[in-house]
């Protein structure tokens, strides 16, 4: 396994665990779920990102 981080400042961290708290998990919790959405996008449905191409019509 592999700890990956950011670095915020404190307001905007303070921000995100009470966001995180709101919602009866942890920050860790709310990022891990992030970051799989968005290795394994076919597990977990829609991230609310569209990609397309340059060109591409939509």
């Amino acid at each position: 396994m592999l700890t990956i981080g950011i670095r915020l400042k404190r307001e905007e961290a303070m921000a995100f665990k009470e966001y995180a708290a709101r919602q009866g998990r942890t920050a860790n919790a709310v990022l891990k779920e992030f970051v799989m959405a968005c290795i394994h996008p076919e597990q977990s449905g829609d991230t609310g990102e569209k990609s397309s191409s340059p060109g591409s019509e939509e």
